[in-house]
């Protein structure tokens, strides 16, 4: 899949939580229910918690867009539980 990264905006994630380092958006067309744990090869383990992303793209919350620019990349990525 496609990683990208997003930094905060102010507003809560679609589960209701504010955006943090280690959550992650992705497509609702997965059916995965926020709180699930993904695995993201070579970058770690990352909780859903937010939507609204196209299909295929995994957007990683960071500190930084400096952070988001440096970790897009095409990785493998895992759904754990």
């Amino acid at each position: 899949m496609k990683i990208t990264g997003y930094v905060a905006t102010g507003n809560r994630c679609a589960s209701g939580c504010y955006p943090y380092v280690g959550g992650v958006a992705m497509a609702r067309s997965y059916g995965l229910e926020f709180g699930t744990t993904i695995y993201i090869d070579g970058l770690g383990y990352y909780t859903l918690n937010d939507t609204g992303c196209p299909s295929g793209i995994v957007d990683v919350f960071c500190n930084s867009l400096e952070e988001c620019y440096n970790l897009t990349s095409w990785r493998d990525v895992y759904i754990v539980n």
